[in-house]
């Protein structure tokens, strides 16, 4: 898994917190006896019952308070837990980029006497002290921002019993009315996770983000120092990527020095290249190269072996690119807000007239985001318009490891129109047990049908039906891969957030794999089958991932070389990572 998947399971864990924190305090309001006033005077505008009703609702709520503290904290412990594993997982994996990322580099250098060999024992107890603080100090703000959650939610919540007290009692608004635009305000607003020393408030997304990101890369960069000045060296090339912040734009793709040296220096191919400073960089702002959620990275230079890179973009691009995803960032935000609110709403009881009207909402931003993609060619990203969970009520965990008939709803896999006595069909349902065993799979029922039409060997509709015409490994495993998702889960918005970001990923792993095959195709044909799965994995990415996971099955089950339908004994790395990427999303 990359960095930024890493980072990003780090920053899903506080939205989800946050969402579910809302919901409990629209379930708190809505509890126990509801406020008696919700007939409005038109003539004298004011309520046409008293207001003793309000101010019983009002104390009978604000003693729920510590009730809702207390439910509250057992919500963040729950996901607390969770914080520090993915934290430490985010870590490793800086760690790992930290020691490699100009390893090749540094070896090259020693071998030719450029550079001086690095100490191990000594850059060990260097990195694991970086690392040990970084940890230390992440878990530490985390745990702040937890207590301020915690804080803001008890206070939100007050603030709208309150509120809607006195826009009642004073005839301003009726109950419905003063409830629904308050949970609105709230679902709009949100919690704070952290109030900086100018009153300025964050959100717990936007702050997660800020401190796992710029931790992370701080973290990298520290190690990268400690082995860059380790071997003698002194210069680092900063990454370029379109879209980069403006301050960020000013030194992505440039040669600095640590030490402050500026002039010239001379790359691999004898070419002059201008170095500056690092002082002079925008290092230390906040918006500034390797500031707050900057995605650069940097890279050590050694004069004489390296070759600088090249940006293939202009000012013109990046620029414009830049204002595109702030504004692609702020549609996936404004869906994940509405789609909080509806929730919180419904969850207080609000009339459907209201809720109609904010779906609708809804469904226009939708549309116009929708136009705004097609407008400029970017991809749609569902992951970042995921809200997790709208329902409070205890969900009931199925146990499928040890009951190898049973799919991921807990139902029963009808395999009762095969025939049992049939070696080969025994050896198929014995295939799918232990598929089903280590996999979470929507499979339904399994019948063998024969078919004229020899090239249509399986299907699997999008209730976890399957249909075989043969009983060979090969589609037994292609097969089963569509019973586990489909991009049609997501397509009808059947599937859960896990589908939606499995795809987008897949997707991306599709994207890249078609794209080397044609540059393959064009300049070295022969190693095309170092790449290709086959060539049915090339229709479309479902069976792109089935080809795979099939691929990689018969491999590890050592069943390959008696397979015909791969165009090679050797498997293709994208198999290889099909099946990591099966594994992460969907193996018990």
């Amino acid at each position: 898994m990359s960095l930024n998947d890493l980072e990003e399971q780090v920053e899903r864990i506080y939205i989800d917190m946050e969402n579910e924190l809302l919901l409990n305090i629209a379930k708190k309001l809505s509890a126990g006896k509801p406020m008696e006033i919700d007939k409005w005077d038109e003539v004298n505008q004011q309520p046409l019952v008293g207001s003793g009703e309000v101010n019983e609702w009002q104390l009978q709520r604000l003693k729920e308070l510590n009730g809702l503290n207390e439910e509250n904290a057992k919500i963040i412990a729950k996901y607390s837990g969770k914080t520090v594993e993915e934290v430490n997982k985010v870590f490793d994996r800086a760690r790992e980029i930290g020691m490699t990322r100009d390893e090749t580099l540094i070896q090259e250098g020693i071998k030719l006497g450029i550079l001086n060999a690095i100490e191990p024992d000594t850059e060990e107890l260097l990195v694991r002290s970086i690392l040990s603080n970084a940890v230390e100090e992440i878990l530490t703000t985390f745990n702040k921002q937890n207590n301020s959650l915690l804080v803001s939610a008890g206070e939100e919540y007050r603030d709208i019993v309150n509120k809607v007290s006195s826009q009642v009692l004073a005839g301003t608004k009726t109950t419905n009315k003063a409830m629904q635009e308050a949970v609105s305000q709230l679902a709009e607003k949100g919690l704070t996770g952290f109030t900086a020393r100018n009153g300025a408030r964050w959100n717990p997304e936007a702050y997660t983000k800020m401190v796992i990101r710029s931790n992370t890369q701080n973290t990298i960069n520290r190690i990268q120092d400690e082995r860059i000045r380790s071997c003698g060296g002194d210069f680092i090339e900063v990454s370029s990527h379109i879209g980069a912040r403006p301050l960020c734009s000013q030194d992505q793709g440039q040669v600095f020095s640590l030490s402050g040296y500026s002039g010239y220096i001379e790359d691999l191919d004898g070419s002059k290249v201008k170095v500056r400073a690092w002082s002079s960089s925008t290092y230390g702002k906040p918006a500034g190269i390797f500031g707050i959620n900057c995605g650069h990275s940097r890279y050590m230079f050694v004069p004489g072996l390296s070759k600088k890179r090249e940006m293939d973009f202009t000012k013109a691009e990046n620029d414009e690119a830049y204002i595109e995803k702030q504004r692609q960032r702020q549609y996936e935000r404004t869906i994940r807000n509405k789609k909080r609110e509806i929730a919180m709403l419904k969850q207080t009881g609000a009339e459907d007239s209201y809720i109609r009207m904010k779906q609708s909402g809804l469904s226009n931003i939708r549309k116009e985001y929708l136009d705004f993609l097609d407008k400029t060619g970017r991809t749609r990203i569902t992951a970042n318009e995921w809200i997790g969970s709208t329902s409070l009520s205890p969900k009931t965990v199925r146990k499928t490891r040890n009951n190898l008939e049973k799919n991921i709803f807990g139902k029963s896999i009808d395999y009762s129109k095969l025939d049992l006595s049939n070696k080969k069909v025994q050896e198929l349902k014995k295939d799918l047990d232990n598929l089903t065993r280590k996999y979470n799979t929507r499979l339904n029922s399994v019948i063998i049908k024969s078919r004229k039409e020899m090239r249509a060997s399986g299907t699997v509709d999008i209730a976890g039906n399957m249909e075989l015409s043969q009983i060979r490994k090969t589609t037994v495993y292609h097969e089963f891969f569509h019973s586990i998702s489909q991009t049609r889960l997501v397509e009808y918005d059947l599937g859960n957030k896990y589908d939606k970001q499995f795809w987008e990923e897949a997707n991306k792993l599709f994207k890249n794999y078609k794209k080397e095959i044609n540059y393959l195709q064009k300049n070295n044909p022969l190693k095309i089958y170092d790449i290709k799965i086959s060539d049915y994995s090339l229709t479309n990415v479902d069976e792109f991932m089935a080809e795979g996971f099939a691929r990689a099955m018969l491999e590890k089950t050592g069943e390959i070389a008696k397979d015909l339908a791969y165009n090679s004994e050797k498997m293709s790395p994208y198999a290889i990572k099909i099946l990591d990427l099966i594994n992460k999303y969907y193996k018990k």
